[in-house]
């Protein structure tokens, strides 16, 4: 993942400066993961289609620790349509 790519995946989740300096090494060596709910809570920021789209491709270099997926791609698609409403 580019490092532009991880401190705006941080700014976006509303990190510190002190935090994104420590998350960020970990998200460049991989030891860095998320939740499937991570993408909706992050997604849920987004003031346009646009920018969660941005969001979403950002999120995708980090991998997955899987919840019940089927429920969570169904909860990004109803996201992704209402964010597209506004």
């Amino acid at each position: 993942m580019a490092l532009s790519s991880q401190l705006r995946v941080c700014s976006s989740a509303s990190l510190s400066p002190k935090c994104a300096r420590s998350w960020n090494p970990l998200a460049v060596t991989g030891r860095l993961e998320r939740t499937s709910i991570c993408d909706l809570e992050v997604g849920f920021s987004a003031r346009k289609a646009e920018e969660w789209d941005h969001l979403a491709a950002d999120l995708g270099a980090f991998d997955v620790v899987d919840t019940t997926s089927t429920h969570m791609r169904r909860a990004l698609e109803v996201q992704r349509s209402l964010a597209q409403r506004s």
